[in-house]
């Protein structure tokens, strides 16, 4: 079932210098019972001084696998919380694809099972995202069963960060390199929230949209 949620974070730039702002996922959004769980860059985009970036999303879980070649090859399928989601992940001469594995759904979870053709040292990685971007992913391998358990769409907790990234949607992310980040939540009854970033690069974070002005809006591309 898809959610009848929309969020929105607006993205305010009053600090003086252009950059890239980068909003991910917080670890804790979901448990993986495999190691080496990563936080992707979930939606990009730019920003010059005086800009305001609204990012809006429904929060849908995808299963998803990309790999990090030249050609940054991905495939993302909608995932069912209410009844659970379990993807078989293969690999042939083409690259990797998924098939669908409903006998071994489980509610409230989110499984992708990786058969031998899964390289056990390469590009690949698993993991799952949301509306079309990439949240959380680690590497695969052959003969897994990764689990992902997703918390509840109030607890769903994220992260803003704004400096000369380099990043593009889907990148995994080193948090200790990013400009300090601001994590931010949806408050009861709360859909829409601006981040601003000031003159002295500190944030303030307040419900509501921003004042008016110009704006662009980012997809996260």
């Amino acid at each position: 079932m898809r959610s009848t949620s929309r969020y929105t974070v607006w993205f305010v730039n009053q600090s003086l210098r252009a950059g890239q702002v980068c909003v991910y996922h917080d670890l804790d959004n979901a448990a993986c019972n495999q190691g080496g769980l990563r936080q992707l860059a979930w939606r990009v985009a730019p920003a010059n001084p005086q800009v305001q970036v609204g990012f809006d999303w429904e929060p849908d879980w995808e299963l998803l696998w990309s790999d990090a070649t030249d050609a940054q090859a991905r495939q993302f399928n909608k995932a069912s919380m209410s009844q659970g989601s379990a993807l078989l992940l293969s690999r042939n001469a083409y690259g990797c694809a998924f098939t669908a594995l409903p006998d071994q759904a489980t509610r409230g979870r989110l499984t992708i099972q990786s058969d031998a053709s899964i390289p056990t040292v390469g590009t690949v990685r698993v993991g799952i995202g949301m509306n079309g971007g990439g949240a959380l992913a680690l590497p695969a391998g052959p003969n897994l069963s990764t689990v992902f358990t997703p918390v509840s769409e109030r607890e769903l907790t994220y992260w803003i960060s704004f400096g000369a990234h380099g990043l593009r949607a889907g990148d995994p992310l080193d948090t200790d390199l990013l400009n300090a980040p601001l994590r931010f939540c949806f408050p009861d009854r709360v859909t829409t929230m601006t981040a601003l970033l000031d003159a002295q690069n500190v944030w303030t974070l307040l419900p509501g949209p921003p004042a008016s002005g110009g704006w662009i809006e980012g997809n996260g591309a």
